[in-house]
């Protein structure tokens, strides 16, 4: 999708903002991918920067799993 928003948006028939509608995101978005594009990096998504720690640990996760339910570890 991103290559998708950033090549309508150098196409030039439609503005920043027309170009977020259509696509349902934000001008900010846009106008991040096109600073991207001009600086000659990759457009793919960068990962996840951080966010709270797994408050259960995997044997816990198990435990409380639904009945029925395999758990992440296939069993």
């Amino acid at each position: 999708m991103r290559q998708k928003v950033s090549a309508a948006a150098l196409r030039g028939d439609r503005t920043t903002g027309e170009v977020a509608a259509l696509f349902g995101v934000g001008t900010s978005f846009v106008n991040k991918l096109l600073d991207l594009r001009r600086r000659g990096q990759d457009l793919a998504p960068r990962p996840h920067g951080g966010g709270y720690p797994a408050r259960l640990l995997p044997l816990e996760r198990e435990l409380f799993s639904p009945v029925g339910v395999p758990s992440v570890r296939g069993g």
